[in-house]
């Protein structure tokens, strides 16, 4: 038997206008409610439909096949339901944890993509957008780099080891016309970068290319408006540096190379690809300023191998450098992207969301600096074999985009392909794969400038959740640089943050914020521990699961978090449920609300930091979002939450302390699913109260402040 889609984008289509026909009658007979009862019923079906999927999983062919295809459905039909209703958002759609599907992890670890690459891309992505970058060519193909060795939790490819790193060759340098021998490094004055550095300033390098082929390196001292380019570039390509300031020659002559195609004919290349027309600040800005560059200025450029003064007698001026990274790549008229996979890759042929597809998956996407520095360009230009290509909005206009199924770039070798497809359109795949660059933080000194911002308009919590989201699944060659890249992004200064003690500077980002992320409470993991008990809500680790943009936020002050709804626009509050109880944290509870006729169980995620008496009478108040359902195997489908204590009522406001995060289960789940594999039942039966938000916000105070 054979089971053909292709009639089903129709079949949407045709659902979509009945339901909007529906719609329209109800709203006019006062009836808003009853529109979306097909939708949620199609909904509870899915989420039974995952579970089952997990299980074909475990099997062997064809039966991972048919769970692929089965997936790829349930996100197709998720999608449809969110069109028609708009009672969730896609953010919400991502964290069904539909993946990681065994073929598809196989499939691009046969084809030589880092493990580490593959789970950060499932952390982020759909099954149909894996689907789609398991068929790129082989990333073996490319002959920059390997990850044979690299595993699910590190890439040991694109990492740095201080003391076995040494700066590399290009290719050129082994061809037979070029002699080898004679490439050698090209230092560049350290004393005078700290002496720039040190006069309030940073330095540029002018690459100098004499008579013969050899480089000269001129340092020069920055003034506002002065044209240059900033490299942003992946270590492991070769043009690093941790014990001098210098470069192989090889390596810059190729920079020179590139710089010139940028000063000589960049404004050429941006009037040939837009015209005359207006495009933005920084696109129009960076054709102005490349033109008076061409007459002008020298080639100058800001790298960090040869503008960050290596050794101990310059500490000082390596310390003020960090702090004033972000202006450095604010005030460049753009930014160079140099990837060593990139560089193997012809792109001028490609469609556009193939070639954003590419960089997605590029091993600069996973560096956690590149992350910093492409959050601070006003215009990137990505670096391929053929050419450079201009990172902006003009690729996402996505109302102007084909809803026809996607072209294969080839074959696929699974008889499933042919139904894939046809629920994979080029539109709402180039919305996936170019969600990264609408999904980079912008930071306050570019925001005016920013053409990211004109469709974020980003409050401030929001981008907190942008820049965690960004850093949670990068790496870094030392852990502590992730908190001077937070500080930058959210828009502080990591020079003041990295000079604290290592457990406090975390804590000082959290401080500066004047509102952060509900789900930041839901997180699993290791919390902040200063010994007096105060902070146990706060992630000690930039880690964990993925932080939602819809679900609302706490207002920081001296007192504590203040969750209260009714400040929020256009957002949704969590559910919340009052108990009283005496529990005992190695047992779930089940919680019967009559006010919504629903029975939950709730789970608790105990660590060190939950400290109450247990066996003893308390009010308990579980916060909980079922917009933010997932599937964990092993665990089941469950919503994340966290447990409050319920301490006093001053006014009308609940003040509690955080006791630990939650996992909450339907009552039927939990007993179908969960209770059978784990062995055990839900500890007590008993009946729950809502939390009115209207009318009782609460504070999370005390031994929650930040102090």
């Amino acid at each position: 038997m054979i089971i053909d889609s292709s009639m089903l984008p129709q079949l949407i289509r045709e659902w979509e206008l009945r339901v909007r026909r529906t719609k329209d009658m109800e709203q006019e007979n006062g009836d808003d409610e009853s529109m979306f009862k097909n939708g949620d019923r199609v909904l509870k079906l899915l989420m039974e439909v995952i579970q089952a999927c997990n299980n074909l999983d475990e099997q062997n062919e064809p039966s991972r096949s048919i769970s692929l295809s089965i997936r790829i459905l349930i996100e197709t039909l998720a999608k449809a339901v969110w069109r028609i209703s708009k009672d969730y958002t896609m953010e919400q759609w991502r964290i069904w944890k539909l993946g990681p599907t065994p073929i598809l992890t196989d499939r691009m670890a046969n084809a030589g993509w880092c493990r580490f690459q593959i789970t950060r891309l499932w952390y982020q992505y759909l099954p149909s957008t894996m689907y789609y970058l398991s068929s790129l060519p082989q990333r073996s193909a490319f002959g920059a780099v390997t990850h044979e060795n690299c595993t699910a939790d590190h890439c040991t490819s694109t990492g740095v080891d201080p003391i076995t790193y040494e700066p590399r060759h290009r290719q050129t340098c082994f061809s037979p016309a070029a002699n080898y021998n004679t490439c050698s490094m090209v230092d560049v004055d350290t004393a005078s970068i700290a002496n720039v550095i040190l006069q309030d300033s940073f330095p540029l390098i002018e690459i100098q290319a004499q008579p013969g082929g050899s480089i000269e390196l001129k340092v020069h001292k920055y003034s506002i408006g002065l044209p240059f380019v900033a490299l942003s570039h992946v270590w492991s390509g070769g043009m690093g540096n941790v014990n001098k300031n210098s470069m192989r020659l090889c390596q810059l002559r190729y920079l020179h190379s590139l710089l010139r195609r940028i000063h000589k004919n960049g404004d050429d290349d941006l009037d040939r690809r837009y015209g005359s027309r207006k495009i933005n600040d920084g696109i129009d800005d960076l054709r102005v300023r490349l033109r008076i560059a061409r007459k002008e200025v020298p080639l100058l450029l800001w790298i960090d191998t040869l503008c960050v003064p290596v050794g101990s007698e310059h500490k000082a001026a390596y310390t003020m450098t960090l702090r004033r990274m972000a202006q450095i790549y604010v005030s460049a008229q753009c930014v160079l992207v140099l990837d060593p996979e990139l560089q193997h890759i012809n792109h001028r042929a490609m469609r556009k969301e193939q070639v954003f597809a590419h960089i997605l998956c590029s091993a600069w996407m996973s560096r956690s600096w590149c992350f910093q520095e492409a959050s601070l360009a006003r215009v990137y230009l990505v670096q391929f074999k053929d050419g450079y290509f201009v990172v902006d909005q003009q690729y996402f206009d996505f109302q102007k985009g084909s809803e026809k199924p996607i072209e294969s770039d080839r074959a696929a070798p699974h008889s499933h392909s042919a139904t894939m497809d046809t629920l994979i359109s080029q539109t709402s795949l180039m919305r996936e794969v170019g969600r990264w660059f609408w999904e980079m933080p912008v930071v306050t000194k570019i925001r005016n400038r920013d053409p990211r911002q004109l469709m974020n308009k980003l409050e401030d919590w929001k981008n907190f959740v942008l820049a965690w989201n960004g850093l949670r699944n990068r790496s870094t060659t030392k852990a502590e640089d992730l908190y001077g890249i937070l500080a930058v992004v959210v828009d502080l200064s990591a020079g003041d943050v990295l000079k604290l003690h290592p457990q406090d500077r975390l804590k000082a980002i959290y401080r500066s914020q004047t509102t952060l992320p509900l789900p930041l409470l839901y997180q699993v993991g290791p919390k902040i521990s200063d010994g007096n008990g105060h902070n146990t809500w706060a992630p000690s680790v930039i880690k964990g699961d993925r932080l939602d943009l819809h679900s609302g936020y706490c207002t920081v002050s001296l007192e504590g978090l203040l969750i209260d709804p009714r400040r929020w626009a256009n957002l949704s509050p969590p559910q919340a449920i009052f108990v009283t109880c005496a529990p005992s944290f190695g047992r779930p509870l089940d919680i019967k609300v009559p006010e919504i006729h629903t029975r939950r169980v709730i789970e608790f995620v105990v660590g060190q930091t939950c400290s109450i008496s247990q066996n003893t009478e308390h009010t308990l108040c579980c916060i909980y979002d079922d917009s933010l359902r997932r599937h964990v195997p092993g665990i089941g489908t469950f919503s994340p939450g966290v447990c409050l204590l319920i301490k006093s009522q001053v006014d009308h406001v609940f003040h509690a302390s955080y006791l630990c995060p939650t996992r909450v289960f339907s009552f039927e789940t939990y007993k179908s699913h969960i209770s059978s594999s784990v062995g055990q039942e839900a500890e007590l039966k008993l009946v729950g109260q809502c939390l009115d938000w209207q009318k009782h916000p609460i504070l999370i105070n005390n031994e929650s402040a930040i102090d």
